[in-house]
């Protein structure tokens, strides 16, 4: 068996272990609720309503809804994965003409590519407009001291000091 073949049994297995691991993970949540259920009532429910007690029903309850709302989706299969299989399914159907596969794969990797290449150039746009900030926050501010030892004025202005009446 080539390790090309192996890559769909791969993907497969990796899918199923998520699923496992989702699934036990819920199963474990209802477990320990169905278990400590009668210490739950004794402890908070039979108490004066606090702070705690909501703290306690949020995060016991609004977790076991979130699993329960994403089991769902759990078994719904991803889009790479379902392109993946698209690709290798044409590649198979079209008596293995590859490149009709790559062009199926291709285009179907274009909105991978255009998220995570927008997501870099958003990034970076937005480290260099932080980085523009502190430059021109650096700048006024050298240029503030400077003219105060010129003028030798004694009182020392801190930074926090120039940086708030002057960042106006």
């Amino acid at each position: 068996m080539s390790a090309g073949s192996s890559l769909p049994q791969e993907l497969i297995a990796a899918y199923n272990a998520s699923v496992s691991i989702h699934l036990f993970n819920t199963a474990l949540l209802l477990y320990e609720a169905s278990v400590t259920f009668d210490m739950e009532v004794k402890h908070i429910w039979r108490r004066k309503t606090s702070a705690a007690t909501w703290i306690f029903l949020l995060n016991r309850y609004l977790a076991i809804a979130l699993y329960i709302v994403d089991a769902p989706s759990t078994f719904q299969v991803s889009d790479e994965v379902r392109h993946t299989f698209a690709s290798l399914r044409a590649y198979a159907l079209c008596s293995r003409a590859w490149y009709i596969a790559l062009v199926i794969f291709l285009l179907s990797a274009v909105p991978v590519w255009i998220y995570i290449h927008m997501t870099v150039i958003g990034r970076s746009c937005l480290m260099l407009s932080d980085l523009l900030v502190l430059s021109v926050t650096w700048s006024q501010t050298y240029g503030i001291m400077r003219l105060s030892r010129e003028h030798h004025l004694d009182a020392p202005f801190p930074l926090t000091t120039v940086l708030l009446r002057d960042g106006q």
